[in-house]
């Protein structure tokens, strides 16, 4: 697609330069002395004082000013597909990888919450109604045999004795 005019003023003398850009899906291999532009001459049917003055009157080659206008990139629509190409492998990796990233957290938070959860259930199974804790689970300082002599319902005092108490209980 020619991009700079479609046109040359009557009165221009020197030679003309095209810019072009590449509209379509494929690139293109310009050769040089290879014909690719069509141009068409027309008479005006009548003079004109508008004759051109401008700045490329009698211009005869591509300058550095031209060439530095023509820096940058301007991607064809091809250079564009390939880059949209490119981001969607790249958003189908990230997709995967932070899918399996929540994947894992939502993992490790259901075995967070029943291993939490689990604790007091645990020692309810292991205690079932109508049981008996073991005799360090009721008092530490109670010794086995003093429990086992007790009589079925008796409930054991765990206020400390003093020694006097102890002399009268022996008596």
């Amino acid at each position: 697609m020619n991009v700079s005019g479609f046109h040359v003023d009557p009165g221009f003398k020197g030679r003309l330069k095209f810019s072009v850009y590449n509209a379509g899906s494929q690139n293109i291999i310009l050769t040089r002395g290879v014909a690719l532009f069509p141009i068409w001459y027309s008479e005006l049917d009548r003079p004109t004082k508008d004759i051109y003055n401008g700045n490329h009157q009698r211009q005869m080659s591509i300058t550095d000013e031209d060439v530095r206008l023509l820096q940058g990139q301007l991607a064809s629509p091809a250079v564009l597909k390939t880059e949209i190409d490119a981001l969607k492998q790249k958003f189908k990796f990230y997709g995967k990888l932070v899918k399996g990233v929540i994947i894992g957290l939502i993992v490790a938070l259901v075995i967070w919450l029943v291993s939490s959860s689990a604790g007091p259930l645990d020692r309810e199974l292991s205690n079932p109604v109508g049981q008996s804790k073991p005799i360090q689970d009721i008092d530490p300082h109670v010794s086995p045999d003093t429990v086992s002599r007790r009589p079925q319902g008796a409930v054991e005092s765990t206020a400390k004795e003093s020694p006097s108490t102890k002399k009268r209980a022996t008596k």
